[in-house]
């Protein structure tokens, strides 16, 4: 089965919401995943040229994506790349989801970027993306704790 990249534009925002649902739901991360803020949040990001989102497709159907920012470091002043989202349906993994990193790291290194920061969900494969990690290497440098009040 063939898998295409693209960069997606504010066109395909609505589409892509479906998709951070259901990343949102399958890591079980916290809050509730609005698909309005969701789509003003990246159209804004996407026209500035200060994030980006890849898709993922497979048979003219979106199924995986990946979606960060580039900002400037306020320790060092570096460009840094940040990944805020991958994800890809669980029918599709194996299928392209790597190749959507490496478009995130490319974009990232084309952009002047001079690290990149991908996150680490505990709950979705946390012993298996580790390792990918370190294999691509990253190496593991913080962990968030996160407390709702």
């Amino acid at each position: 089965m063939n898998a295409d990249i693209a960069t997606a534009t504010a066109a395909d925002l609505p589409r892509l919401a479906g998709l951070g649902a259901e990343f949102y739901a399958e890591g079980r991360l916290p809050g509730r995943f609005e698909p309005k803020v969701f789509q003003a949040t990246w159209e804004k990001l996407l026209s500035t040229g200060a994030g980006v989102i890849f898709t993922l497709a497979v048979a003219g159907r979106t199924v995986g994506f990946i979606g960060g920012v580039a900002y400037r470091d306020a320790n060092d002043g570096d460009l840094v790349a940040s990944e805020f989202f991958w994800f890809v349906t669980k029918e599709h993994r194996g299928l392209g989801g790597v190749r959507l990193l490496d478009a995130f790291e490319s974009w990232a290194k084309e952009s002047g970027c001079r690290r990149v920061n991908m996150v680490h969900l505990q709950n979705l494969n946390p012993d298996g993306l580790r390792a990918f990690y370190e294999r691509r290497g990253f190496r593991h440098v913080e962990s968030h704790y996160l407390k709702e009040i």
